[in-house]
């Protein structure tokens, strides 16, 4: 995967550069809306580690899977801000409306459900083919729709297998929450890495002097590159793609506490996991846990490290059976785009363009002001020349 993702990351860095290099301002900068390049960018890498899928959104935005899930996300935001998104997470039945936004969703949903049905065909007749000629598992892709089908074809028992319906939401779910989650975590470091130059370079620093040392070394080696590491950690923490989510309780049940006298909740109940908040909680994380601050992970306090999370004392991903299964795969990604953006362009904020976070299913940055445009994060970027050494 790790290769995948580099490639991906120096195709973003080569289309950069040549967008950047026409019109730059008195001091190198040329503003560019990040948000939309990184969707693509993430969109790309994602289809292809995950199913060998090749797009190239990166090049060319026409694909059409590539404009349905688009239109799904444009969806997913506009109906987060109305009535009706809000009242849909407790009455489901009202999706089935013959609404204009229901009727755009459905027609995205079919484009996406018969690429995806197209997509398990083939993959599915490529290792049965090397199950026949090998009398055992075929070498086959080492994508993941490869492995699970794989998985699925090796299985015994029928109750074990997924079903087709099955592996189609895992597709769905895998393009759609990974990759957008993956480019909104990605886009947020960045931000923060904008408005804090000192911290900017010193991460720079550490992957061009990684880069010399070890010239095959991945961004994805904590120990080689540990401020990227804790930056990464850090925007995590601090901006979680997914600020919150519902679960509903399959039976009466009590959750413990710790005075001892736990929480009585029903069957059916719904019970609210705020995510972002138990990342920013000061009890746990120091006061100034509403700041971002990636040193400290080389000295959290001992109430960060009795906290549960999945990964690095954080609730971001959730925690127990229903937690996000592609965790590292999304770390991996995150670690591979930012070492190559950061060692190759310099970040600033564009003057006058405060950008606000908005809660639409997940964190997407808005500029103040400018709502009805939708989510941006324009960005002044250049790229990056190291300085002649003043050594004699």
């Amino acid at each position: 995967m790790d290769p995948i993702f580099h490639s991906k990351a120096e195709e973003l860095r080569d289309r950069w550069i040549g967008l950047l290099a026409p019109t730059p301002d008195a001091e190198g900068y040329t503003q560019l809306d990040i948000n939309h390049w990184v969707s693509r960018a993430t969109f790309d890498a994602f289809a292809l580690a995950g199913f060998s899928y090749s797009l190239n959104v990166i090049q060319n935005e026409d694909h059409p899977l590539y404009l349905a899930y688009k239109k799904m996300f444009d969806m997913a935001i506009n109906k987060g801000q109305t009535l009706m998104g809000f009242l849909e997470i407790y009455m489901p039945w009202l999706t089935y409306l013959p609404t204009e936004v229901n009727r755009q969703v459905n027609a995205s949903k079919k484009i996406i459900l018969d690429a995806g049905n197209e997509l398990i065909r083939e993959k599915r007749q490529a290792l049965l083919k090397g199950l026949d000629e090998e009398k055992g598992p075929g070498n086959g892709g080492r994508d993941l729709l490869s492995l699970l089908i794989k998985s699925n074809l090796e299985e015994t028992s029928p109750k074990q297998r997924l079903s087709d319906a099955e592996l189609l939401a895992q597709i769905h779910s895998f393009l759609f929450v990974g990759s957008d989650s993956v480019s909104l975590s990605i886009l947020w470091t960045l931000y923060e890495l904008s408005h804090n130059i000192p911290l900017q370079t010193r991460v720079r620093d550490e992957i061009l002097a990684a880069r010399q040392a070890s010239p095959g070394q991945t961004a994805n080696d904590a120990a080689a590159l540990p401020l990227l590491d804790a930056v990464v950690r850090e925007c995590l923490r601090l901006t979680p793609p997914l600020q919150s989510t519902l679960r509903s309780a399959a039976r009466d049940d009590i959750i413990p506490t710790e005075d001892g006298n736990g929480i009585k909740i029903r069957a059916g109940q719904l019970i609210h996991l705020p995510f972002e908040g138990m990342n920013i909680a000061k009890e746990i994380w120091g006061q100034d846990a509403w700041e971002f601050k990636p040193d400290r992970w080389f000295n959290l306090p001992e109430t960060a490290k009795r906290t549960p999370g999945l990964v690095s004392n954080l609730m971001t991903f959730s925690i127990g059976p229903h937690s996000c299964p592609g965790v590292h795969f999304a770390i991996m990604e995150m670690k591979a785009f930012l070492a190559e953006l950061i060692s190759s362009f310099e970040f600033a904020p564009v003057p006058k363009k405060r950008i606000l976070k908005g809660n639409v299913m997940v964190t997407r940055p808005f500029v103040a002001g400018e709502w009805d445009k939708g989510t941006q994060m324009p960005m002044l970027i250049r790229p990056y020349s190291p300085q002649p050494s003043t050594e004699a």
